[in-house]
């Protein structure tokens, strides 16, 4: 080899590290592997979470639409059409221990939630005096309310509990239907009531009992979650588009 030839050699720096062998073949795949499996943890990761996301927000299709109640039926067929359909969002759609009266007004953060429940798909018919809405329900919610409540044997179904519309004038209301739903980890409530009386009222809660459970003790609060809001902090209403299923 001449001298010309050697130059590269003979011109590397002091500082540089000799040239080695080249890396073994087996870390060379370990590495790849490695970056592989780090990829795909995070490609999981991201579609557990946009799963969770989808799921939280999903509701089955009878849970968000109008209820053709008896008493509402029979509005629309006197009035030869379509009713004219309200929804507003739920400002604190869970649910919370007992507020005061003053205080559902005013209130932006329920207190002491425990997470059972999220109250969603407000429906309103006014002039039918009809008001609609949907309870979603962690499944897991089953074991704590038996516990809290003293109700060894509770199990989630459509006599499990007691639901009562109340508004700021005193004035209270029974679902005339109660219909439940389930899709993976969560169940589902379809509350409607009739006869609802709209004139001067500022608010509507809704007020859960366990059923077996005695509710007259301390230890055991009704859970409440305001449902319908038109005063002046909050009166914010749009028009609900029936969809082909839903028109009567």
């Amino acid at each position: 080899m001449s001298d010309y030839e050697r130059y590269g050699d003979y011109n590397r720096g002091e500082d540089e590290e000799p040239e080695g062998p080249p890396p073994h073949r087996f870390f060379h795949l370990l590495g790849k592997s490695l970056s592989i499996l780090c990829i795909a943890i995070i490609v999981v990761v991201f579609a557990v979470i946009g799963f969770r996301l989808i799921v939280a927000g999903y509701s089955p299709r009878e849970m968000k639409q109008l209820t053709h109640t008896d008493a509402l039926t029979a509005y629309a067929a006197a009035l030869g059409g379509d009713p004219y359909v309200e929804t507003q969002e739920i400002r604190v759609p869970f649910e919370s221990e007992y507020l005061e009266a003053e205080s559902l007004e005013t209130t932006h953060l329920a207190e002491s939630q425990n997470g059972w429940f999220y109250a969603d798909h407000l429906l309103l018919v006014r002039d039918a005096g009809a008001l609609q809405c949907s309870l979603r329900m962690n499944s897991h919610a089953a074991e704590e309310i038996a516990a809290q409540y003293g109700v060894p044997d509770f199990a989630i179904a459509e006599t499990a509990f007691r639901f009562t519309l109340i508004d700021n004038l005193g004035r209270t209301y029974r679902p005339s239907v109660v219909s439940t739903d389930s899709a993976l980890w969560y169940r589902y409530y379809k509350l409607c009531f009739d006869g609802v009386d709209f004139e001067g009222v500022s608010w509507m809660r809704l007020e859960i009992e366990v059923a077996g459970a005695d509710m007259t003790v301390a230890e055991h609060p009704v859970l409440v979650i305001c449902v319908y809001e038109n005063h002046e902090t909050y009166a914010t209403f749009k028009e609900y588009s029936l969809s082909r299923k839903e028109r009567f």
